[in-house]
């Protein structure tokens, strides 16, 4: 994604409902198992929801994300939370073995391929011994829904494709143990995450349209239903834990 995108989508990015979802971070929090003095790494922090959440938790958070536009919009009440603008990809500013914990909710999908590589290398090479790496992403809510899923996303934004089964390999790819693996279902409108997404309307058109069009086998597989002028759908979140 370019600056300009980051730029005209940061104003709005806080008002998707799954960046607040408080089930969501309620169970992210449980899954990373803080202390009170551990170093943390927020890698693709975006807004700073996240960060400002764990502060109280941790001993530090360095939060980092790849759009000024995006940090700007954080708010930091916290003398523990340290923002950067900074590239996931290129982390040798920060010496290794300095975390014990690094965070990346649903921020790894927008990367691509090499960048993601040297990000898992370098997230390895951060984390002390024995210290942990916590991955969030949105999967299909069903493994039959895995082209549907793929067509609706591509025509959101270019992204990388996630689902159980490959994140689990980056992790192992990646010398990490796998030692937790959590998910859930949420509820979100669909209006409300593609009015916020910095789309053009012609995509929104086409996007609620497959959705509204879809065979009933798609939309039982979603929980499709439409109240109060807005389509709401099941939407599937995993989290694993790795460590070093």
């Amino acid at each position: 994604m370019n600056r300009k995108y980051w730029k005209r989508r940061a104003g709005q990015y806080n008002n998707l409902d799954w960046v607040k979802n408080q089930k969501g971070i309620n169970l992210l929090i449980k899954c990373c198992d803080f202390e009170k003095t551990h170093s943390v790494l927020d890698a693709g922090c975006g807004t700073g929801i996240i960060a400002q959440k764990i502060s109280s938790k941790a001993g530090s958070v360095s939060a980092i994300d790849n759009s000024l536009d995006m940090l700007n919009q954080a708010v930091n009440f916290m003398p523990n939370i340290f923002y950067s603008c900074y590239d996931m990809s290129k982390l040798g500013k920060f010496c290794s073995n300095s975390f014990e914990r690094v965070i990346c909710r649903m921020s790894l999908h927008h990367l691509t391929k090499n960048a993601l590589k040297r990000a898992m290398k370098g997230f390895y090479r951060l984390l002390k011994p024995q210290g942990k790496i916590i991955i969030e992403e949105g999967i299909p809510t069903h493994p039959k829904l895995g082209n549907f899923y793929k067509s609706i996303f591509s025509l959101k934004e270019k992204r990388l494709f996630f689902d159980k089964e490959n994140l689990a390999r980056l992790l192992t790819d990646n010398n990490f143990k796998i030692i937790n693996t959590q998910s859930y279902i949420s509820k979100i409108g669909l209006f409300n995450w593609l009015n916020n997404g910095e789309l053009l309307h012609f995509k929104i058109d086409k996007i609620i349209s497959l959705f509204v069009n879809s065979p009933p086998e798609i939309k039982n597989y979603y929980n499709l239903k439409i109240k109060n002028n807005e389509i709401y759908i099941d939407a599937k979140q995993i989290i694993l834990v790795g460590q070093k």
